[in-house]
């Protein structure tokens, strides 16, 4: 667990934002996001491997390049956040990390995206016990024997070395609230580079008993036909989703939108800002 100097006693949120190219869009998000939440600071995390213009650097509270490799980096959320986490974040207070990709799109503070987390509590997308999704989902149906065969062999080293058996959960990367906890004692486990992270972070909160909640992005039944309109707007099965979408179901009160590769209408902004009343203008570029 986290140590008593790091423990957190109050919600003190801040953010880092993930990418590795599209400055353009990365420069808009950035600012919409300090927009609509003027008092939290965001931090970036850069995976790519052009070198970068200080311009860029700058907008940011801070800013890290990983040493991690960019195919790892970006298929290894948990990876990347704690290398960032090592070298910079633990000096950085805080309560819990959110995280935001390049292409995740919120119209509305943090506190109207997610349920406010508890202190100590973690809250991951699409999270629901594995027995709901494992036939279907393919890391876990057996369809490709290597995924299946990476998730036995990680099941039985947390079985062997830190004697945890079950139950098991699931979750999807995009938009992860992370404790500093959970920060603190992933950092003390070694874990074999098996599976994805959204096998693995559920699977350190359950070895350490750490809270964890969901997102309420995603619904916790994946497959369901009825959620076709859901995913529409957010999946992470590498449908864009268009500006003209965003448009639409903005107006219809949704506020989070995944995988969103264009620059959107700067229109969005104003009328999220006016809705939920956040004063102040978005930072130029």
């Amino acid at each position: 667990m986290a140590t008593r100097r790091h423990l957190a006693h109050k919600y003190q949120p801040v953010m880092v934002l993930r990418y590795h190219d599209r400055l353009d869009v990365v420069r808009q998000r950035l600012r919409w996001l300090r927009a609509l939440n003027p008092d939290v600071s965001v931090h970036g995390i850069y995976g790519g491997q052009e070198p970068l213009p200080a311009a860029i650097i700058d907008l940011f509270d801070s800013h890290y390049q990983l040493d991690l490799l960019p195919e790892l980096a970006w298929r290894n959320m948990d990876l990347a956040l704690l290398e960032w986490y090592r070298t910079i974040g633990q000096s950085l207070p805080f309560s819990h990390l959110y995280i935001q990709e390049w292409d995740l799109v919120y119209l509305a503070p943090l506190n109207e995206v997610v349920p406010v987390p508890e202190i100590g509590q973690s809250l991951l997308t699409g999270y629901t016990p594995l027995s709901m999704v494992e036939w279907k989902w393919d890391w876990t149906n057996g369809k490709r024997l290597g995924p299946l065969n990476e998730w036995l062999e990680l099941k039985r080293f947390v079985a062997g070395v830190y004697h945890y058996y079950g139950p098991y959960y699931a979750s999807i990367g995009p938009g992860a609230v992370l404790s500093r906890e959970f920060l603190e004692f992933y950092m003390t486990l070694e874990l074999p580079l098996l599976c994805i992270d959204s096998l693995r972070l559920p699977l350190v909160h359950a070895i350490g008993g750490l809270k964890v909640a969901d997102t309420k992005l995603y619904p916790p039944d994946w497959y369901q036909p009825e959620h076709v309109d859901w995913i529409r707007r957010f999946n992470v099965r590498k449908w864009d989703v268009e500006p003209t979408l965003v448009n639409k179901e903005a107006r219809q009160g949704h506020n989070a939108f995944h995988p969103v590769s264009n620059l959107l209408d700067e229109r969005l902004l104003k009328r999220a800002q006016s809705r939920y009343n956040v004063s102040g203008s978005a930072p130029r570029d």
